[in-house]
């Protein structure tokens, strides 16, 4: 409702939050719980794709945030010491198991006792960023083959061809492997022509750097 007004003043292009269903509490779209349904605080999927056929109607563009380094939050299971902080992770749709995620809790040197990220320093402690999880939230692993072509599949097949997304916000830059990156960016996953812009919360362009040109931009 609010596109002429948008329109009038100029802009070609709207970036929505992540609009996935998420765990309670998760109102803001970045705690993932189902990557195959609509975030109810957003509308629904016809909602969704009203807005890009409406956009692409004015030669607007329209770009939707996604999130692959995590899933939302959930509960510990009866933690019983330091690093003892094992998931349910049955309610996560696609990644409904282990399997899917980094073992955070097992990198004891490298993540702090609530297997997390205790230590944000992107020159020394780069491999606790990609394996740790952020302030708690399940980390997926996306070395393992099945995460991987599960976050392929969904980028291409819904962000996509469905809700017809023509660029990507990427969430959370630096905690995902720039291998990953690449596979992900790939015309595997993505078309060609979709623009990406990444999320990387520091300045250094020495850092930024090494992760262009796998992505289009990126900002700190």
């Amino acid at each position: 409702s609010k596109l002429d007004y948008i329109e009038g003043m100029g802009y070609d292009a709207i970036w929505i939050s992540p609009v996935i269903a998420n765990t309670e509490n998760g109102y803001h779209g970045y705690w993932a719980k189902n990557l195959n349904e609509i975030n109810e605080y957003f509308g629904t999927e016809d909602d969704l794709i009203a807005l890009a056929n409406e956009l692409h109607e004015r030669d607007m563009l329209l770009m939707i945030d996604v999130v692959i380094n995590h899933m939302g939050q959930t509960d510990a299971i009866l933690p019983t010491a330091d690093y003892d902080y094992a998931y349910d992770y049955s309610e996560f749709v696609p990644f409904d198991n282990e399997d899917y995620y980094h073992d955070s809790c097992s990198y004891t040197t490298i993540c702090d006792k609530y297997c997390s990220i205790g230590d944000f320093n992107f020159y020394t402690n780069i491999e606790g960023i990609e394996k740790c999880r952020l302030a708690g939230l399940p980390d997926l692993d996306q070395s393992y083959a099945d995460t991987a072509s599960e976050l392929c599949y969904w980028v291409q097949n819904s962000v996509q061809d469905k809700w017809m997304a023509d660029a990507l916000r990427l969430d959370t830059v630096p905690e995902v492997a720039i291998e990953h990156w690449e596979a992900f960016l790939s015309e595997d996953c993505i078309n060609d022509d979709t623009f990406n812009v990444g999320e990387y919360l520091y300045w250094d362009s020495v850092l930024i750097g090494q992760f262009q040109p796998t992505l289009d931009s990126l900002f700190g």
